[in-house]
């Protein structure tokens, strides 16, 4: 990925991919399917909490609701029609689903969603904010060109306490989509590895 493809991003170009979390899950009759859609639906009229998101499933049964930490700058994303969303219950190794738990992980699918003054778009030096934003805009596009996830992972940790502060939301969307990276990184890097030691079934085969 080259710097002027970061810097504009066609509509409905999926960014990757976000582990967050549904507060306080709901009980409800169905047990939990992994892999399953949910869909996100925002509040912007919840009187408790203007920044809410809705998780539901197909079904319609409410789950919950996404992790304040995330809404408070998704959900101005998502109202400015800067990106949409797209979820799913992971299927993972070490991740808990108990019925018990106080929340329920999920994994968000980040896209543009529109085409001008996207949010890889490079913003004019204004404020602080603004210095902040192409820091953490340099670090996401070479994030993209590092070969070694663990460097990603670091990377991530590095900017992770910049999150405390007053940021713009899509300087928090960008951080957040690090550790995404440098999942995607190591799952090319283990199929990689498949191929190399002919552990793809019917490959010899196939190449004879």
């Amino acid at each position: 990925m080259t710097d002027s493809d970061l810097a504009f991003e066609s509509k409905n170009h999926l960014l990757g991919e976000i582990l967050t979390s549904i507060s306080s899950p709901k009980r409800y009759s169905s047990s939990i399917v992994l892999s399953e859609v949910v869909i996100l639906e925002r509040e912007p009229a919840n009187l408790r909490d203007q920044w809410a998101i809705q998780v539901k499933n197909t079904q319609g049964n409410s789950l919950g609701y996404l992790s304040r930490l995330v809404t408070k700058w998704l959900a101005p994303l998502l109202d400015t029609e800067k990106v949409r969303t797209e979820g799913f219950i992971p299927a993972r190794p070490g991740v808990s689903h108990s019925a018990k738990a106080s929340s329920l992980p999920v994994v968000l699918s980040v896209f543009i969603a529109e085409q001008e003054d996207g949010v890889l778009n490079k913003k004019n030096i204004r404020t602080r904010e603004d210095i902040v934003h192409q820091i953490v805009f340099q670090a996401y596009q070479q994030a993209h060109r590092f070969t070694d996830p663990k460097l990603i992972e670091y990377l991530a940790e590095g900017l992770k306490p910049l999150t405390r502060q007053k940021l713009h939301p899509e300087t928090h969307l960008l951080i957040a989509l690090l550790p995404g990276i440098a999942n995607e990184n190591r799952v090319a890097q283990a199929l990689k590895r498949m191929v190399q030691s002919n552990d793809i079934p019917g490959r010899n085969t196939a190449n004879e």
